[in-house]
């Protein structure tokens, strides 16, 4: 394993990362690494600084208290001579479990349970004006506590914009997140046998999430029961 470089915090204090195994990689931005049930994330060299967390940005979201919201705990850099505007090259924070759980294998109701939490997720963010981007792939971890959102590297402020705006586009973000992952999870769990039902299967989860994202769950919930949809598009699970 690579040798994690020396880390300080915002005293010039070094942080003792000896006991850190590695974790996994996310592409060409970061390294994940884990000790018990502590993350710590590692920019790359090459990670432009428009893609870290900026120590404003930091600070802000580690004072949202929000149960599915991932917790931060704190930022180092990579000298010990560090002022405002030294970028951020690491940070902890809590480890969350990826349960066995999958999005649809979920009932319904425990499906749009999550879904309305993941709603006041994107409410409570905007209260702080804080803008949600780049949702995708694993950055919300399913397990049977609910939903937990994670990696807010990308996430900024806009305070000049009111928060009914935000809110607005927070959870368009939050729902286009649901349709691709919906996809995600019907092509790896039950398989697409043939382009036809490939497109069929996809129209169904568009025709779902095609709704005004305000009052989301609620208008999820309406569609589902509309439409007489289960989760479960296909009549037998085939695993690949």
């Amino acid at each position: 394993m690579k040798k994690i470089t020396r880390l300080y915090n915002k005293d010039g204090k070094e942080f003792d990362t000896k006991n850190f195994k590695l974790y996994s990689s996310e592409g060409n931005t970061s390294t994940i690494y884990i000790k018990d049930d502590i993350i710590l994330k590692v920019y790359l060299d090459i990670t432009k600084d428009n893609s870290t967390l900026s120590r404003k940005m930091f600070d802000i979201l580690k004072e949202i208290d929000n149960p599915n919201f991932i917790k931060l705990k704190d930022y180092y850099f990579d000298t010990t001579c560090s002022n405002e505007k030294t970028v951020i090259k690491a940070y902890t924070s809590e480890k969350i479990e990826q349960g066995e759980l999958n999005i649809i294998d979920m009932n319904t109701s425990f499906f749009l349970d999550s879904i309305n939490e993941l709603e006041k997720l994107c409410e409570d963010f905007a209260n702080h004006h804080i803008i949600l981007k780049d949702i995708r792939g694993n950055n919300i971890l399913f397990n049977e506590s609910g939903p937990t959102l994670i990696d807010p590297d990308l996430f900024y402020q806009m305070k000049i914009l009111p928060k009914t705006l935000i809110s607005e586009s927070n959870k368009r973000e939050m729902l286009e997140y649901i349709r691709k992952y919906l996809y995600k999870c019907y092509d790896i769990y039950y398989g697409i046998s043939t382009m036809k039902k490939y497109h069929e299967v996809r129209s169904k989860i568009d025709d779902i999430c095609d709704i005004n994202p305000n009052s989301m769950a609620s208008n999820l919930s309406k569609k589902i029961h509309e439409r007489k949809l289960s989760l479960a598009l296909q009549t037998q699970k085939k695993r690949l």
